[in-house]
Order: structure tokens, then C-alpha cells, then sequence
């Protein structure tokens, strides 16, 4: 399966995480975090959540995770939960990928959807990633905390590589997810 072929649409997860954040929106350009009750969501679904909270340190962006499911703990091999994007990743490129992932989003004050490949070195282990990052707004102007949902899907040998240790990565498909 080619990663063209995946939209956000075709994952359940992320379908529904950004429903939940259209319906919060009522009407504004996004929630406010206040609004986000993760337990209305399908319990299906909460395994995938992730709070991410945006910080302006040192004159750039930092991402913190703020709460991250079980899925993504059993998908990384660890719990992200209070870590730095730019800390808990060793491949710099892929930190400065999701990090800006985040400022897409930010900026554009709409939800973006991404998939990224993480790859062995020799190719025989991948695993596909699909993000669905949706700001969030405590003044109604900025975006300061983001609601996302993240899914997993293996290929090949295993085990699978993590996004956070891969050799390689494929960003892939990256798009802002116009108003309906």
C-alpha cells in the first residue's frame, strides 16, 4: 500500500478525532482546550489521543506531549507523555518534520493531516503513520494546544520501526484539512 493512496478519511481514528473538533468548534475558527473532554470520544478511539501543548522558547516552537494514549506507548516502544518533540527524537530531521507539522497547523489554524514511513535501513521493516493534528484556543487567535490522533500500521519483518528510532523516514502525504 503506497502512502498516496491513504487519506484521513480511509482511518477511522482520524475521522472521528477530527469530528469531535469540528462539532467543539461551533461556529469559531477552533476549540478551546476546556472544550475537549477526551471520555465523550469512542473509547475506541482514545487509545490514539495525544494533547500537545505549543510553546515559544528561545524565540522558536517546542512541542510537549501532554497525554498520550496506550497506543502510541505500545506502537513506540515508550510513554511520550511529558516529553519534547525535539528531546525524545535522535534523528533531528524527523523532530524538525513533526515540529513543523505542528507549525502548519498552528498558522493556519486548521487541522493538518499527515503519514510518514519509518523504515529499516535495508527497507525489509516499515511502519505507516498517520497523524491528524487539530489546534486548539484558549483566546480564540492562537493556537496553543493541539488535539491529535495517531495510528500505526505495520509492513514486513518484525519487529516494526518506531518513527521516534527509525533509520529512515519517508514524510510522505502533508496536507491541511480544508473547512467543510
Amino acid at each position: 500500500m503506497g502512502q498516496a493512496s491513504v487519506r484521513w478519511r480511509d482511518d477511522p481514528v482520524l475521522t472521528a478525532i477530527y469530528a469531535y473538533w469540528d462539532a467543539k468548534r461551533a461556529g469559531r475558527a477552533m476549540p478551546s482546550r476546556r472544550d475537549i473532554d477526551p471520555t465523550e470520544l469512542d473509547p475506541r478511539v482514545l487509545p490514539h489521543v495525544i494533547l500537545t501543548e505549543a510553546l515559544a522558547e528561545d524565540g522558536r516552537l517546542r512541542c510537549r506531549f501532554r497525554l498520550a494514549g496506550t497506543a502510541l506507548k505500545e506502537a513506540l516502544g515508550l510513554d511520550i507523555t511529558g516529553q519534547y518533540v525535539d528531546v525524545l527524537n535522535p534523528n533531528k530531521r524527523y523532530a524538525a518534520y513533526i515540529e513543523g507539522l505542528y507549525r502548519m497547523a498552528m498558522e493556519g489554524k486548521r487541522p493538518v493531516f499527515s503519514s510518514s514511513m519509518a523504515m529499516t535501513a535495508d527497507a525489509s521493516a516499515r511502519r505507516l503513520t498517520r497523524r491528524m493534528i487539530c489546534p486548539l484556543s484558549s483566546d480564540g487567535a492562537a493556537a496553543a494546544m493541539f488535539l491529535c490522533g495517531q495510528t500505526f500500521q505495520a509492513f514486513g519483518a518484525e519487529p516494526a520501526p518506531t518513527m521516534t528510532y527509525a533509520e529512515h523516514f519517508d514524510p510522505g502525504i502533508v496536507e491541511i484539512v480544508p473547512p467543510e
